[in-house]
């Protein structure tokens, strides 16, 4: 017998106590993602538009427009990878919910993992029309995109460092051929 077995199981208050507490962190971590992302795209643009904002002749020299825009992609790069981190804690929670519900019986969470995830609805857990209501709206497409976005935000906020990138490739090469 493993020492798992010998483990107390939690009753309903303490797994509902632990299921507020998580979405609370959730909340939080949604929170913070995107205060910094305002606050990184506001200081990575401003810091474009500070330097780029002169009269030709008194543009800073290539080299150290191009260390300024290095310095922008890098930081943009590591806020990126930090709110990667986030959003994998983040996840961590929603599965961490999803344990909860199943146990509970209850389905706020789970009612996204089934959009996500089609073949994970389970017959007999819910009537047939709630099952083939969520089936139906995961899969329906709109003209181009389905109508439940998996993905999210992290995908669209993944070009942020490509876009930064490009932007001060472009104002260096201007200062070198201009």
């Amino acid at each position: 017998m493993s020492n798992l077995d010998e483990i107390p199981q939690p009753n309903t208050d303490t797994l509902l106590k632990e299921y507020e507490l998580c979405q609370k962190a959730t909340q939080g971590l949604e929170t913070t993602i995107w205060q910094t992302s305002g606050a990184m795209g506001i200081g990575l643009i401003g810091t474009l538009i500070l330097v780029a904002s002169h009269i030709k002749t008194e543009q800073p020299p290539w080299p150290v427009a191009a260390l300024i825009g290095l310095s922008v992609f890098l930081t943009s790069l590591g806020w990126f990878f930090i709110a990667r981190r986030w959003w994998s804690i983040q996840h961590a929670y929603f599965i961490r919910m999803r344990h909860i519900e199943e146990r509970l019986g209850i389905y706020a969470v789970r009612y996204l993992y089934f959009l996500d995830n089609p073949a994970a609805l389970v017959s007999g857990r819910l009537s047939a029309e709630h099952a083939a209501e969520l089936g139906k709206r995961s899969t329906k497409r709109r003209v181009i995109l389905p109508i439940h976005q998996r993905f999210g935000v992290q995908r669209v906020l993944s070009f942020l460092p490509v876009v930064i990138f490009m932007v001060w490739v472009l104002y260096v090469m201007w200062l070198i051929i201009g």
